[in-house]
């Protein structure tokens, strides 16, 4: 026992002086049969009891606290400011020392990582034994907040922190203002084009209504389920524009309705093509007989857009899963495959054929006398192809103004380069988005409304296809609003000054919401799209070729371009779509 007192006062625990408190040193007995532990009084200098407190029944923690120089400070009550000043401190800190090794490690079962949020500062050492230690490290993790929770209550509320409680208020408090900045952000580089979100719950923040034409154009807002962004300066010129170039602008309107009436599919022409379509559905029905098929025609043939001579997009669909469709590459490849060499076989129909394995598989398909001059791609369970085109349709029989648009906006694409996806620009689902949204949201009156916001339960993407008929009435009127007067000259100069002036780096297009978004509510992987146009049911981008800055710079030339034509000479169509 001697020995032993002796020791520990050499270690500078047991000095002499001060107050004379005991600490119990268990000490095994070497005898056989270990009998009784002697209980050892040592005198505790002042020094200690100052930084420690009383020594009580975890006397030997605290001694091997003291040995490994935890605990140097007194304790002291923080307040908001310290720990913000603490936590500033602690993110600049660039060097690892022995005591960044004692960071806690909790584990939040709110679904982040902490080490990915606040990673702590690590030495080699100890990243190498980090999973060696980490349940250890849990268990005393446990009693330091358990030891903390009691000296609160004994302080009479006044809370007392811990380095590395401090750690973990720094740590839950910087991830919950994350989580609530960012809760249905996607960062995940690998995921799809675009953030999903299931119910449209965009709410317009109250307007002040100043006079009666502010009160007009909230109630249009409020009934068509839109946001108007209109410029009535630029109105207001292309009004003295047409005033000082009358008999041009007369004639300007003129050859742009003769274009639409001239390159429209006309009702022959449909008919034409769904002839094709039935052929091929029965020779595809004789490879998979036992499957519930059905070929569905999408695209510019149905949707009211379409020239006379474009393709014909054919959707075939497979249910399965429960009335679901396979969308897997892998599933519409081998599908597509079958279907290729069945129709390899039909050799007065067909007379060439090709596979093209694009994002969304195709088959492109020529036919022989007496439709020679169709060519037909076919893909596999494209389902939203399906809503989008059913939708573009009642769109297109609301107001002939927007297939006439459509229709010369598509041309001029096509003459200055802009419409080809492959090349990475434009494709005409995206133009006819661009050309629907200026027409609900960039004139002072709208002349097509928000559908999806009148008719939730007759367009939305989890209706039947066998209920999604063409060619038939609106469950019920359009709500009244001022009739939009706008000539289709008007309209036209108006669409390229307006897409001229918008911001596609910082605002998105949604057709759904009916109203321009910042880009920043998008996942971190779509920035890089140039231009962010939202699919009305997918809310995937139709834009997404677009990526290459040059081509993004190229198509804003085209559209600077077509105003100064418009608005610096008088108004000719050739002259405006001339290559």
């Amino acid at each position: 026992m001697t020995s032993l007192k002796k020791e520990l006062q050499d270690s500078g625990i047991g000095s002499s002086g001060g107050s004379n408190k005991k600490v119990a040193a268990c000490s095994s007995k070497t005898n056989n049969n270990n009998k009784g532990v002697e209980v050892v009084s040592i005198p505790s200098d002042d020094w200690f009891t100052q930084m420690y407190g009383p020594m009580g029944e975890n006397s030997e923690d605290k001694i091997l606290s003291a040995k490994r120089g935890e605990g140097t400070k007194r304790k002291k009550i923080l307040k908001n400011t310290k720990i913000k000043a603490k936590k500033r401190k602690r993110i600049s800190s660039t060097t690892t020392n022995s005591t960044s090794s004692d960071l806690i490690e909790i584990d939040v079962s709110d679904g982040e990582d902490l080490n990915q949020v606040f990673p702590p500062l690590l030495s080699p050492q100890t990243s190498k034994n980090k999973e060696e230690n980490k349940v250890e490290k849990t268990e005393k993790n446990e009693i330091k907040i358990e030891k903390n929770l009691v000296k609160n209550d004994k302080n009479k509320g006044q809370a007392s922190f811990s380095d590395d409680d401090l750690d973990f208020v720094v740590l839950f408090e910087s991830i919950t203002e994350k989580n609530l900045k960012k809760e249905n952000a996607q960062d995940n580089d690998d995921s799809d084009d675009s953030f999903i979100f299931s119910k449209n719950t965009l709410k317009r923040p109250p307007k002040i209504i100043k006079n009666a034409q502010d009160q007009v154009r909230n109630d249009i807002e409020e009934n068509f389920g839109i946001t108007l962004y209109p410029n009535k300066v630029l109105f207001e010129k292309i009004s003295n524009y047409m005033n000082k170039y009358k008999n041009e602008f007369d004639n300007f309107n003129r050859n742009i309705w003769t274009h639409f009436t001239e390159n429209l599919q006309n009702d022959h022409t449909y008919t034409w093509k769904m002839r094709v379509k039935c052929m091929l559905e029965d020779i595809v029905k004789q490879i998979f007989p036992s499957e519930s098929i059905s070929l569905v025609a999408v695209g510019s043939t149905v949707n009211g857009c379409g020239a006379f001579n474009s393709d014909m997009d054919l959707c075939l669909c497979m249910p399965c899963r429960m009335d679901g469709y396979e969308t897997q590459r892998n599933y519409a490849i081998n599908r597509l495959k079958k279907v290729m060499r069945k129709l390899m076989t039909k050799r007065t129909l067909i007379h060439d054929i090709l596979f093209v394995p694009a994002k969304v598989p195709i088959l492109k398909i020529k036919f022989k006398h007496p439709y020679q001059k169709l060519e037909v791609d076919m893909n596999i369970n494209n389902v939203p192809g399906i809503y989008n085109s059913y939708l573009i349709h009642y769109y297109s029989r609301i107001d002939d103004r927007f297939p006439a648009l459509c229709l010369i906006v598509k041309h001029w694409a096509k003459k200055k380069g802009i419409l080809d996806a492959c090349s990475g620009y434009f494709n005409s689902y995206s133009l006819i988005l661009m050309v629907l949204h200026f027409l609900q949201c960039g004139i002072n009156i709208p002349i097509l409304p928000n559908l999806q916001h009148l008719f939730p339960d007759y367009f939305h993407f989890f209706r039947a296809l066998d209920e999604m008929q063409l060619f038939v009435d609106l469950p019920k009127p359009l709500p009244e609003i001022p009739k939009n007067t706008l000539s289709i000259g008007e309209l036209l100069i108006a669409f390229f000054n307006y897409y001229n002036n918008f911001n596609f780096d910082e605002y998105a297009i949604s057709v759904y919401r009916g109203c321009i978004y910042p880009r920043s509510e998008l996942a971190r992987n779509t920035r890089r799209f140039k231009i962010f146009i939202e699919e009305p049911f997918d809310f995937k981008n139709t834009a997404r070729c677009v990526t290459s800055e040059d081509n993004f710079l190229t198509i804003l030339d085209t559209f600077r371009e077509a105003v100064e034509i418009c608005c610096s000479l008088p108004p000719n169509l050739k002259r405006l779509i001339a290559s």
